[in-house]
Formats: C-alpha cells, structure tokens, sequence
C-alpha cells in the first residue's frame, strides 16, 4: 500500500466535518397488486354472445358480436391508479376491446373507460399488451372497487378472438404529499439553495420544477448508471392517464409503475407537467439543472433529446377521445422549451438529425414523429396539433426571429394539380402536414405537381430550401426530385435526393428574386431516377443573401459549449450573392488560430462537416473561410469569427480506496477519490452489496463530491464497495466490473489512533 495522504482528524472531528447524519426518507410507502382472471374466473361474469373456456374468454360459435360484463368488484386493497394488462389472440378481421370503470363505495362509479394498448408501454412482437392507466379523481383519494366490460366482433365464419388472461394493477401511492404541500417543498428548498441564475441576463430563465429531491426521496430514487448527451431536440408527449387525480399521486403512481412493474428503473421522461402547469423533473438527473441526461421516451431520440410529458390523455376524437391540453399547461410547456432551447441554442424552427439517427427531425417535435408517425398516437392529436404555435411560443419567450421566408404547402402560395394525393400519417410533416404521391419516369403516367409561389419583400439573391419529412410510408424517398426555378434571370432544374436527408432542410440553390417578380418552385412526380418512391411537396423557405456583402457565420458547436460527441459536427452559413469557389474549415487551439490540430478544403460551397478528434482539448477554436469569385471581378476571401469550444469525450475514473472499521460494531468509514483531466469531476456514485450478490445499492444522500461516508452494515456478512464518477460535462464512468475493495480489507480503528486517510 502506498501512503499519499495522512490528514490527522479524530473520530469525531471526522463526523463534523462530513456533516453526517441519519438519511430518512419522506416519501410514503407505496403498494402494487394484482388481480389476476382467466379460464373459469370469468364465469361470474353476465355475457351475451361470449362464453367462457378454460382458455379464457371468446365468442360463441355463432356470434360475430359479443359483449361481457364482470360483476363490480371488490379489490384486494385500496388504490389510486390501476393499469390493465391482457393476453390476447386477435386475428386481423377481429377486433377485441375492454372498457373499465372504478368506485370508491361500489355505489357511485366513474364513467366508462375505453382501454387502449399503450403505444409507449408495448415492445413489438410482445404478446402482452399493457393499456392506459386510469387515476382516481382527487376527492375521493382512493377506490375499492372496479368493473370491466369486454366487447368483441369478427366476421361470419372467421375464427373469434380469444381473452387467454386479465390483470389489473392496482396502485396505492395517494398516502403522500399532495401537490400543493410539494410546491411549499420545493420553495423551502429554492430558499435554502437558490436556483442557479444564467450566466447572460438576456437568456430566459429557468421555470419553476418540483425537484427530484422535493417528490421523489425513496432510496430507490438515487442510483447510478446515468448518461448524458447535449440536448438538441425537445419532444412533447403524453402520459395517456386519466385526469382528475392530483398530480403528485399520479406521478408517484407512474413512478412506481416504470420503476417496479415494469422494471424500468425510473420514469422514462425528464419532465412531467400537470394540467394546472406545475412541471415535475421526472427521470433522474443528478440534480444538476444544465446538465442533460439520457431518458427513456423515444427509442433513437432518447440521447440528445428533452422529453416534456403531459400529465393526462390528449388523443383526439378520431384517436379514441381525450381532453384538450389547458392554457397553464402549454404555457408551462413552452417555458420549459424556451429555457433549454436559450441554453443549448436550438432553432425552434430548425431541424437536424440526432446522435444516434441517420435521418434528420425537427427540433420541437411529439413522439410520433420520431419513427414517421405510424408506431405511436403520443402525444395525442389534441396537444400535437399544438406544435406550430409552440414552436412560435417558443422562440418568442426565446426573442428569436427566424432568419427565413417560410412557404407552407397548405398556405395560399401553394396551388397542386387536381390528382390522387396522399398525406403524411397522423400530421406527419414541417409543420404538421404534407403531401406526398409516387414517382415515375413515364411521362405518361405523370399526373402530381406543386408549386410553391416565391414573393419576397425585397430584390435580391436567395437560397431556396426545401423539407421532406421522415414519414413512414414502407418505400424510400426519390432520390431524382426534379425542382424548377422561375427566378429573375430565367428557368433552371435542380435535382434533389430526397432520400439522402429526408427529414433535414436540403438546397436547392442560390437565385437572383425581385420584390414585383412573378417567381415560383415547382416539383412533379416525374424523375428520371426511380418509380414508385415517396416524393414530397412540403415546406419550402427562403434566406436572403444580401445584395453584394458575402459572410460567413458559425452553427454548431455553438460558442463555449462542451462537447461531448466524436466525431464533432460543424455547421456553418454562407451568405454570398457571388458563387462559393471554396470552402475551408479550420481548428486551433489557440483564438489567433496558430496552432491548428485540423485543416480542410474543400471547391465549392460546403455547409457542414463531420471530424474525428484523436484526444479531447480544453479548448478549441473553429472558423470557416470561404472564397467567392463576384462577377467580373478578382475572388473575395471571407471568413467566420473563431468560435470557442471544449471537447471532452473521456470520462473520469475513480475508485473507493479505503475501508476503515471502528471500535465496538459503529460501523466503517468508506473513502473514495478520482481524477478527470479536462472537465473535473461533480458527481460521485458510490454503491455497496453483500459478497457475492449481484444487486448494488447506491448511498443516498451524500454531497456530490463527498469522498467519505458512514456505512454501518445490517448484519455481519463482508460488503463490498464500489464508485462510479461523473465529470462537469455529463461524460460518466462506466459502471466497474467487480468490487474496488471489500469490509475484510479494512483497517481497524481504535478510540486512540488519530484516522489517517490512505489511497491504495
């Protein structure tokens, strides 16, 4: 062993200085059971054209029409949210539905509740499939009754669907604070430790957020294992739950749901939010506010994407039925955007592919749209239709002003010829809509155009971009979009493949507009590269070049952020009226850029570039150079402002490097350290487990640079320990393979040895 630091403190001096106390939980304790019926148990139940098997439940031979009602009953145990569960054989010409309701007393009940498959809880292939959870209206706290109903159709002769199980989960979490004591909670803890305030007065600031450490205090809330990826795009969904119940039992109740039932570990959501507009922090996120953590909402999207979940079921009429979100809601919802969008400098407006996608999404998006707008309804045709006034909400709250012209496809300015057109499934599109038909390369056969009129306020050189949404439409996009021009100086073509940056703003050119011209975009079906591929007639927007001035301006990576991702994505604009001959990107580590670690051109205009880094910088600095050659006169060379950034992709190490016994069985002391070279460590991890169990237990309630800890064991088995660290920027040890080091490795102390702090 090798002495690296002696620190003389005695025992007690040691328990003042770490500030160490008992760790009581306040959160209440929460009960699950389930209640379980197949085979005979449906046999108390009244039926007309159902019978019941030891299979379980089906239609009679002869109907094609069934319906079955269970008796109320009484439950197990009290409950404030339940969830359904079913095992089911549903051919494809048959339908199966279960409609539930619930009672506090069996007399009064609540209304009829249409399950459905819950789109978020359902992996495919799974042949359980997990419905809606339904809450207890907040008056009456909690029910002790429930009854079901069970319908099902088929076509004459065709085999009937089959009800093989039913489970109800039944869901106690009301014995807690309500919502109102959680916000005098979270104000006393704003109090004690004041929100940080941006570092520019001018960004909007953070709202209000009952805190992880005001709702959730059960030792289960606090564990390891998170990951962090910068934020580019935020997603609204919906947590498909009845509304009347009070928010923070609802919360508790799809916290427990995901932790437990469902095994998730946590809720899958970083934020919640309530129809009065209290926003709740949902998953885990190691109580640092500008740090982004990984949730669990939205398969690829889930890295580099904010999840804002409505509390309550926002489908529309045509959808099943929900409520319409409130005005404290969206209002909520937007200054939750607007803060992380400030922040992380997202374009509301904008679209960009995520870190672990190869298509591209727009930056305020719902659930939905993530895989095309087929898998899921979240967040329910009532909010998502919300999405162009959010987006508008939030770059207003934001004072960003789009730099764009935007020609909307269902505005005036688009005409389309008189054909058979399809829509994007479920608002799939920009702006919650588009157009798409089949290319062809038979003249013949061609009968789908737009045209998109192009009036712009003053004369002037434009670049023309057009957006084809990631739609799920089971066939690739053209690859041939032949768009014609009419601009100031004449007609061009431009060929555009769709499918190379479907979901991503694509150029079409730079072209001389007047003010008083009559200019226009149009597109066909007819290519000359494919038939039968998807070709959209969506957005298209305009950015005004300027008369003569040419410019060039950094995107991404924004000014002194850390990045975390490698390779980096750079991304710039070049505003020029003349041609772009060249292009060059550069990065130094110093403001003066002499000391350059990279160095590219490129002929022509380039807008954005991919670079693997070999090791991580403290800092760096990133400028473009393009080279424009006017017409009849000598090339112009213009660059970009060097735009400061710090990569840090590596994350910290540590370990737990000091087990110290105690006299007369107080327990041990357990010390732990780490390094991070570039970022410096924020948060340590430290978890503990019997020899030779394979379940880890973190320690609750320690400072997140606390380096000791009091660990008194419940019985006399050896423990080990290990730690896990996370740097400044988010980037997180990975979880250690076996034990750092165990109780029959520590050193015993006695009342007179002073205590010295060993490293192994």
């Amino acid at each position: 062993m090798q002495f690296k630091t002696l620190i003389l403190l005695t025992l007690l001096g040691l328990l003042a200085a770490l500030g160490w106390a008992e760790t009581k939980t306040g959160q209440a304790q929460s009960t699950t059971e389930i209640m379980t019926f197949q085979g005979e148990a449906f046999a108390a139940g009244e039926s007309q054209g159902m019978q019941v098997t030891i299979n379980g439940l089906e239609m009679a031979d002869t109907a094609v029409i069934a319906h079955y009602q269970s008796p109320p009953l009484h439950t197990p145990s009290a409950y404030n949210a339940v969830v359904t569960h079913w095992l089911a054989d549903v051919p494809e010409s048959a339908s199966l539905e279960i409609h539930l309701r619930t009672s506090r007393d069996g007399q009064q009940w609540s209304e009829w509740y249409d399950i459905h498959a819950h789109a978020d809880w359902n992996e495919p292939g799974n042949a359980w499939q997990y419905g809606d959870m339904v809450a207890v209206p907040a008056t009456d706290k909690t029910h002790h009754y429930l009854q079901f109903q069970v319908s099902a159709t088929r076509y004459w002769g065709d085999p009937s669907p089959l009800l093989r199980q039913l489970d109800f989960v039944l869901i106690d979490t009301s014995n807690g604070p309500t919502t109102a004591e959680l916000i005098t909670r979270q104000q006393e803890l704003d109090a004690a430790t004041p929100p940080e305030a941006p570092e520019n007065p001018e960004d909007f600031p953070r709202p209000f957020v009952i805190s992880r450490a005001a709702w959730c205090t059960q030792p289960e809330c606090w564990y390891g294992g998170l990951e962090y990826q910068t934020y580019t795009h935020l997603l609204m969904h919906h947590t498909v739950t009845s509304s009347g119940g009070d928010s923070a039992a609802t919360l508790r109740a799809i916290w427990e749901y995901h932790t437990f039932t469902q095994g998730w570990g946590d809720i899958g959501y970083n934020y919640l939010i309530d129809i009065n507009g209290v926003i709740f922090e949902g998953h885990l996120n190691g109580n640092y506010q500008d740090w982004d953590v990984t949730g669990v909402h939205s398969g690829a999207a889930n890295a580099g994407g904010m999840a804002a979940s409505l509390i309550g079921n926002f489908t529309s009429p045509d959808e099943g039925g929900g409520i319409m979100p409130s005005t404290a809601m969206l209002n909520a919802l937007a200054d939750l955007f607007a803060w992380k969008a400030d922040q992380r400098n997202i374009d509301p407006f904008g679209a960009s592919r995520m870190v672990e996608m190869n298509w591209g999404l727009s930056h305020i998006l719902g659930h939905r749209d993530v895989y095309g707008g087929t898998n899921t309804l979240c967040p329910g045709g009532n909010a998502f239709n919300y999405l162009p006034w959010l987006r508008n909400a939030v770059a207003s709250r934001m004072g960003f002003v789009s730099p764009y012209i935007h020609v909307d496809e269902m505005s005036s300015s688009f005409t389309r010829s008189n054909a058979n057109w399809y829509e994007g499934e479920r608002g799939c599109g920009n702006n919650g809509h588009s157009y798409y038909t089949w290319s062809t390369t038979d003249p013949g056969q061609s009968t789908n155009w737009g045209e998109w009129q192009l009036d712009v306020p003053v004369d002037g050189r434009y670049r023309i971009q057009i957006y084809a949404p990631y739609c799920d439409t089971g066939a690739p996009e053209t690859v041939g979009a032949r768009y014609t021009v009419y601009h100031a100086t004449g007609t061009s073509t431009v060929t555009v493949n769709q499918d190379a940056n479907v979901g991503l703003w694509m150029t079409v050119g730079e072209f001389d507009l007047t003010a008083v011209g009559n200019h226009k975009l149009r597109l066909t079906d007819l290519t000359t590269t494919d038939n039968g591929r998807g070709v959209w007639f969506d957005g298209v927007r305009l950015l005004h070049l300027g008369e003569s001035v040419s410019e060039v301006h950094n995107g991404a990576p924004a000014p002194d952020i850390w990045v975390t991702a490698n390779p980096v994505e750079f991304a710039w604009q070049i505003v020029s009226s003349a041609p772009v001959v060249q292009t060059r990107l550069q990065v130094a580590t110093d403001t003066a850029m002499n000391n350059v670690v990279y160095d590219q051109t490129w002929t022509g205009p380039v807008l954005q570039h991919s670079h693997p880094f070999t090791q991580d910088y403290p800092h760096l600095y990133w400028r473009v150079t393009a080279v424009v050659q006017p017409s009849g006169d000598d090339p112009q060379t213009v660059s970009s402002t060097p735009t400061h950034f710090r990569l840090d992709t590596t994350p910290p190490t540590s370990g737990v490097n000091g087990v110290y016994q105690l006299p007369n069985t107080a327990g041990y002391f357990v010390h732990w350290s780490g390094t991070d070279e570039i970022a410096g460590i924020t948060h340590y991890f430290v978890e503990y487990r019997p020899q030779g169990s394979s379940d880890w237990t973190v320690f609750v309630g320690l400072p997140p640079l606390a380096t000791t800890t009091h660990f008194i064991p419940p019985d006399n088995q050896v423990y080990e320990f290990r730690s896990r660290a996370i740097d400044a920027v988010g980037n997180a040890e990975p979880a250690h393979s076996t034990a750092d080091i165990n109780t029959s490795q520590s050193i015993l102390l006695s009342h007179a040895i002073m205590l010295p702090v060993i490293q192994r």
